[in-house]
């Protein structure tokens, strides 16, 4: 049996525009990050022979549980981070099995693991993160999950691991023809781009050369063209 307890903390609000949190005390509160549960009541199945119930087939029913979000339009996910507390090695005897698994929009992903059982530790990864299928950079991420071991420990039986304090930082997609900022080039940067063209400003120097003309204008409706 594989299974995760999310607890503690209270919840904080958030720090900056570009940064959610969720703490666990109350449940799921922050409506930024969708959770679901896909092992809250899962088990070990056996599957007994009727003529001898001593065979039987051991099976693991799939143990992730799964965050995404609510990306907020022209952001994307820079990184992501959480601190897990990891109460007993599970099958492994005295080594940390719990962890927080990271993929990417590209599909590629990361696995995270607690260092040492019985303290808290911070994971943390990000857009530069290494993947583990295409071995480069991991790029916008887009969810996490979370998965421990259920053995837990003489206190607290049955539970392998406390996850809290789960921290995402978003930042602007970048994009050429977004003048105004808001993550998308439509009507309002062209007529945006219209006024610095017409007004000489630096910023309608799209070619670099230093000199505001009909090249610069067509560049622009080149970027415009492509959109963000």
């Amino acid at each position: 049996m594989i299974r995760t307890l999310i607890v503690a903390g209270t919840l904080a609000s958030v720090a900056t525009a570009q940064t959610e949190i969720e703490t666990f005390e109350d449940g799921f509160v922050n409506p930024f990050f969708t959770h679901v549960l896909e092992f809250e009541n899962c088990c070990w199945d056996f599957e007994r022979d009727p003529v001898d119930p001593n065979n039987f087939t051991l099976h693991l029913v799939p143990n992730f549980d799964i965050v995404t979000f609510d990306v907020p339009k022209g952001m994307q996910v820079r990184s992501v981070s959480v601190r897990i507390y990891d109460l007993e090695g599970g099958f492994v005897g005295d080594q940390p099995t719990s962890i927080m698994g990271v993929r990417s929009v590209s599909g590629d992903f990361v696995t995270l693991g607690a260092t040492e059982i019985g303290q808290w530790t911070e994971l943390r990864a990000d857009v530069d993160t290494i993947g583990r299928i295409f071995n480069e950079p991991l790029g916008p991420i887009e969810s996490i999950d979370f998965q421990a071991a259920n053995e837990g420990n003489s206190v607290m039986l049955g539970v392998g691991a406390f996850f809290d304090d789960l921290t995402v930082e978003l930042e602007v997609i970048g994009c050429d023809a977004d003048l105004d900022g808001d993550g998308d080039a439509d009507a309002d940067d062209f007529f945006t781009y219209l006024d610095l063209f017409a007004s000489g400003d630096p910023a309608a120097d799209i070619d670099g050369d230093e000199d505001i003309d009909a090249d610069d204008f067509f560049a622009y409706l080149d970027l415009f063209a492509v959109g963000c």
